[in-house]
């Protein structure tokens, strides 16, 4: 389902740091153009309690931190928040808008913490990280991208294990 369409014309189009050429999503799945819709997609699809795994496999970390708490307040009051309203949101400073292709991450990680439970970064380290504006810093372990499939790999087996794990103790529990 095309949450906000690819135009005709895309090939013409540059998203840069706001802008949001295209938003597709089938189920948990989103495809875009731009990073910063990312969280968008996280806020509709997870469970703010849920603990998650995260592994970000890009150039750069994308965790600026150029946003204020109070900048976040419309996306805690309302997480399911429409991508039209949250792409638009303004900082406090009502100039910039609040998410980019850089920031998301923090961004994503001051709102709902428990989401960045293991973070696994695969990265040239490039691009900004531990610049604060007096959020906690996020704990992060890097990683070679040439390790990029064991990486995969072990987590891969790790939801295995706790599948099996799983199935072992539903089946000892029935006899």
């Amino acid at each position: 389902m095309w949450i906000k369409e690819l135009p005709k014309n895309y090939s013409e189009l540059a998203s840069f740091c706001f802008n949001n050429v295209f938003l597709w999503q089938f189920g948990n799945v989103f495809v875009m153009d731009n990073h910063m819709a990312a969280l968008w997609g996280w806020s509709q699809a997870c469970d703010p309690k849920k603990k998650y795994n995260f592994m970000h496999i890009d150039r750069h970390y994308d965790m600026l931190e150029c946003f204020k708490n109070e900048d976040l307040e419309p996306i805690r009051h309302n997480p399911k928040i429409s991508f039209e309203e949250f792409s638009q949101l303004k900082r406090d400073d009502g100039e910039f808008q609040v998410f980019r292709w850089d920031d998301y991450i923090m961004a994503g990680y001051v709102l709902y913490p428990d989401w960045f439970h293991t973070n696994i970064f695969l990265t040239c380290q490039e691009g900004d990280i531990g610049k604060s504006w007096g959020h906690k810093p996020m704990k992060i372990r890097e990683e070679n991208p040439l390790f990029m499939e064991w990486c995969i790999e072990q987590y891969i087996v790790s939801q295995v294990s706790i599948w099996m794990d799983l199935v072992g103790t539903i089946s000892s529990c029935l006899g």
